[in-house]
Parts: structure tokens; C-alpha cells; sequence
């Protein structure tokens, strides 16, 4: 496949548990609702490279979301998939956008070290926990909303 083909191919599933959190992501790429009827809100841009779910608080909506956005949107083996959201930060300014690069589950004690494309966004780990943490001084990212949602897409 030559880079040509490989672009038009290309495309970004958004998968974003509140309207708040993706209204720029909404905005930028100028997506609209594609169906009132749909089990999740779901948008995409006119040219169909972009689409977003809303999938609501909680790992299992997250879950269920991209399953359904996989299938509605007809997402190619090409497609990146991208879960953005706000989380607390003991180290952290305000504001910033962070590159997870290792998931901990304090829970479950599970680990979840990520393959990430190169990036010059700064990198942090983040901690899920299904109960409110008062002091996170010493953590770098927290998300205390029960959503954890690993991806391990092999592309062949």
C-alpha cells in the first residue's frame, strides 16, 4: 500500500464519556449526530474519518460504546482509537494534555503497559480506582470514575 492509499484509509474513533468533555473534539472536526435512534450519540465528520461515541461514566459504558461504534462506523484494522477524558493530578498542571503510557489498577493490582506512537506530548501513568482518593500528591494522573478500557489491536 503506498503512503497515498494509506492516509485515505486512515481514521480516529473517539470514544468520550461526556458531551463536555468532547465538545472540542466536536467542534474541530465539524461532526454532527449522526441519528437520534442510535443506543449512544454518536457523530462523525462529512468526510467520515472522524467519528465520536459518547459513551457515558463507567468502564462498561466504555466497553459497550466502542464495541458499537466498531461496528456502526465500520472501523478498518487502520483505525486509531483514541479515549480522552479529565482526570486528577498530583503533579500535573491544569489543563494539560498528558500521553498515558502505563495504566495501574489499584484494585486488581493489574498493570497495563501501552505501545504508544511517537509523541511530543508529555508522558504520565495513570491510576483507576473504584473509590474517591482524597491525597494524590504523589500520583501522577488518577481516574476515579471506574473506567478502565484497554485496547490491544494488533495491525496486520
Amino acid at each position: 500500500m503506498n503512503k497515498s492509499e494509506f492516509l485515505n484509509k486512515m481514521s480516529v474513533r473517539w470514544v468520550i464519556a461526556l458531551k463536555e468533555e468532547a465538545k472540542v473534539i466536536l467542534d474541530y472536526y465539524e461532526m454532527a449526530l449522526v441519528n437520534k435512534k442510535t443506543l449512544y450519540p454518536i457523530y462523525k465528520n462529512i468526510e467520515e474519518t472522524h467519528w465520536l461515541i459518547l459513551s457515558g461514566i463507567g468502564r462498561h459504558n466504555s466497553a459497550a460504546a466502542t464495541s458499537y461504534l466498531y461496528t456502526i462506523s465500520n472501523a478498518s484494522k487502520w483505525t486509531s482509537w483514541i479515549n480522552i477524558g479529565i482526570a486528577g493530578s498530583g503533579k500535573g498542571d491544569y489543563g494539560n494534555i498528558y500521553l498515558v503510557d502505563k495504566i495501574f489498577n489499584q484494585n486488581s493490582f493489574i498493570t497495563y503497559p501501552a505501545t504508544m506512537p511517537k509523541s511530543n506530548l508529555p508522558k504520565m501513568s495513570l491510576l483507576t480506582t473504584d473509590i474517591p482518593i482524597t491525597d494524590y500528591s504523589s500520583k501522577e494522573l488518577i481516574d476515579i470514575t471506574k473506567n478502565l478500557l484497554i485496547f490491544d489491536y494488533k495491525l496486520a
